[in-house]
């Protein structure tokens, strides 16, 4: 999977709108307990309204950070700037209706997982190298100390907004971010769940008709934004389209807490006509316009921007304007590249960048995208180049 392998994680602070909300919202606990009905009662997304499409504080519409599989990143360790071992992420507590990641929980200390103490991080203060897929974050193990830890007893809390408020607020992220980033018409549910994504992964998914579609094989994070954007199932080839996996919206998954599994509203048939891809050829996860793809073939509306931006929408704060011309110099640097190439557009806002115009191939769009890269804040890279065979080399 080129495009995620190749990925560097910085995160932006994320919340949640339940934080307006926190006399309405009751929240049930992970999906292996059985004390929760509400979750076979969630209305699946694959029959409400389109939700609208969030925007940023600064009124742009959310885009599609870096993605990566949590297979990737689960049981990995956490580093500080210098190599010493902070933590390791133990799992990713999600809210898979929103397609939001609530919490990153970690462990620390102990010997063999004896003693150890967990803890709740927000995804955005974490750090992931493209090359060796080492995660970091700018925190030294002494302030774990004093983090909110994690007690399984306790698990309603953890969704609750003044719990959410106090864990993000002690590694100085601001919880009110999120309030500029609701589903304003998100399908009414009298409890809204979390879940682990260790506890997702290898989980069966049925259709209303109780038959198995599959299990789910992976889940894809862009931790920058606290999203769950796809999860991906298997269906281990009874369905006819071979081993293959498919990449469907969370919003169309919803929890059936009587069968212990998920389920998907459609026939089999209709999951062997949606996208799906073959195990050792992953396409680009991360890629807006597959993504879109994915979500309009279960009728479920994307929540990241479907609009281009245009260089109306540059930002005009020094930090984006350094982004955009230190990404232009080095494309027009770049030996080989077409003209066509070299006058692409590039959009900076908020440290995102978005590129647009035509290119002569396939390389040269990976190129451009992969110096955007290297100074787009935390590889947030949206690149809508077009390939046109007709642009000229130098």
């Amino acid at each position: 999977m080129k495009s995620i392998s190749k990925t560097t994680i910085a995160i932006t602070t994320i919340a949640s709108a339940w934080l307006t909300a926190s006399s309405q919202v009751a929240f049930a606990q992970q999906p292996n307990t059985a004390r929760n009905p509400s979750r076979a009662a969630v209305t699946s997304p694959v029959n409400t309204p389109p939700a609208t499409v969030e925007t940023s504080p600064r009124g742009h519409q959310e885009l599609i950070g870096t993605v990566v599989r949590a297979s990737e990143v689960l049981g990995k360790d956490i580093n500080n700037t210098v190599g010493d071992k902070v933590a390791k992420i133990d799992d990713f507590l999600l809210d898979v209706a929103g397609s939001r990641i609530v919490h990153v929980l970690v462990g620390s200390g102990g010997v063999a997982g004896i003693g150890e103490k967990r803890y709740l991080m927000p995804p955005s203060i974490l750090r992931t190298d493209a090359a060796s897929r080492a995660t970091s974050v700018t925190l030294d193990k002494e302030r774990l100390t004093g983090a909110p830890e994690f007690n399984p007893s306790r698990w309603d809390e953890y969704s609750m907004p003044d719990r959410i408020s106090e864990v993000y607020r002690y590694y100085g992220q601001d919880p009110k971010v999120w309030l500029n980033r609701t589903e304003t018409n998100r399908a009414a549910a009298s409890r809204i769940e979390l879940s682990k994504a260790s506890q997702m992964i290898g989980s069966a998914v049925k259709n209303s008709r109780d038959e198995k579609l599959g299990s789910i094989d992976d889940l894809i994070l862009d931790l920058e934004s606290g999203r769950l954007v796809q999860v991906i199932v298997s269906s281990g080839g009874f369905l006819g389209i071979g081993d293959e996996l498919s990449s469907v919206p969370p919003r169309a998954l919803r929890y059936d807490i009587n069968g212990k599994h998920w389920l998907l509203d459609v026939t089999k048939e209709d999951l062997a006509a949606s996208p799906h891809f073959k195990k050792d050829q992953w396409p680009d996860l991360g890629d807006p316009t597959y993504v879109t793809g994915v979500y309009r073939a279960y009728k479920v509306e994307p929540y990241f921007g479907s609009q281009p931006r245009t260089a109306q929408d540059q930002g005009n704060s020094e930090a984006d304007l350094s982004v955009t011309r230190k990404i232009r110099q080095e494309i027009v640097a770049r030996d080989g590249l077409s003209l066509n190439a070299r006058n692409v557009k590039i959009i900076t806002v908020d440290g995102a960048v978005t590129l647009r115009g035509p290119v002569s191939s396939e390389a040269e769009r990976r190129t451009i995208a992969d110096i955007a890269k290297q100074y787009a804040a935390g590889n947030r890279v949206e690149n809508q180049l077009e390939i046109k065979a007709e642009s000229k080399k130098f």
